[in-house]
C-alpha cells in the first residue's frame, strides 16, 4: 500500500489506516499481556 502524498485528501484510506493501526494496537496489546501473564506464573 503506497502511503498518498496528500493525506488529507483520501479520508476513507485514512480513516481505514486509522482503524487497522487501533485494532493492531489492541491486538498486539492483548497479546503482549498474555505472553507477560504467561511469564509471570
Amino acid at each position: 500500500m503506497n502511503a498518498p502524498s496528500q493525506p488529507m485528501i483520501n479520508v476513507s484510506q485514512g480513516n481505514f489506516n486509522q482503524n487497522m493501526l487501533l485494532f493492531g494496537t489492541i491486538y498486539y496489546y492483548k497479546a503482549f499481556r498474555t505472553l507477560w501473564l504467561f511469564k509471570r506464573i
